[in-house]
């Protein structure tokens, strides 16, 4: 990142020559209004072209969100499975087969709640390869193996394909075909909601 202007009138990301206005957000310490910031991409992956420009966006994106979580204390971590299901009760459990999962119902992970964030911005360069690989696969229209899934309630975790979700969700994928290997019948509350993002 060359510059992160913050102004009250159109605050900028400059960097190889992209100039990339943000969704709006405001953050605030100490009960002061700071800067606005914007966390959204302007436009549509074909405007981004390079593979590896989108991965750098996804990135950015995870950073600048970690900068307002440290201002506002709220949480965009994925959500871990094991910790989620020893806080429920569980009623009943079994094999829910294939279906087409909306991503934004997807949001914790199976032992990787580390690499992504509740948005599947990658937040760990040791992503980089694997995330340009199967973009790389997904934009020539090839076909990729069912991400797999353990359903908890309404919400979904992932056992496979954390790069997969990462990179439909770049694309601007509503939904994934998905393998639904296990469903967890809890019998208590929904589970913490991640701060979701605006577009304006």
């Amino acid at each position: 990142i060359s510059a992160l202007i913050a102004s009250e009138s159109e605050p900028i990301l400059l960097c190889s020559g992209w100039r990339l206005p943000f969704s709006r957000m405001n953050l605030k310490r100490k009960n002061k209004k700071m800067s606005t910031i914007y966390l959204d991409p302007p436009c549509s992956s074909r405007r981004l072209r390079n593979l590896q420009d989108l991965y750098w966006w996804m990135q950015t994106r995870a950073f600048l969100w970690k900068i307002y979580s440290f201002f506002t204390g709220h949480s965009r971590s994925l959500l871990d499975l094991t910790t989620e299901v020893s806080k429920r009760k569980i009623r009943s459990q079994h094999y829910a087969g294939s279906r087409a999962v909306p991503i934004h119902r997807i949001r914790g992970s199976e032992g990787r709640s580390d690499d992504f964030d509740c948005d599947f911005n990658p937040t760990h360069p040791r992503t980089r390869h694997r995330w340009l690989s199967i973009a790389a696969v997904r934009s020539c229209g090839d076909a990729l193996p069912l991400v797999e899934l353990i359903q908890l309630g309404e919400d979904y975790f992932v056992r496979d394909g954390h790069h997969r979700i990462s990179v439909a969700r770049a694309l601007g994928q509503d939904y994934i075909d998905a393998n639904v290997v296990l469903e967890l019948e809890p019998v208590s509350t929904p589970l913490p909601t991640c701060i979701e993002t605006t577009s304006y």
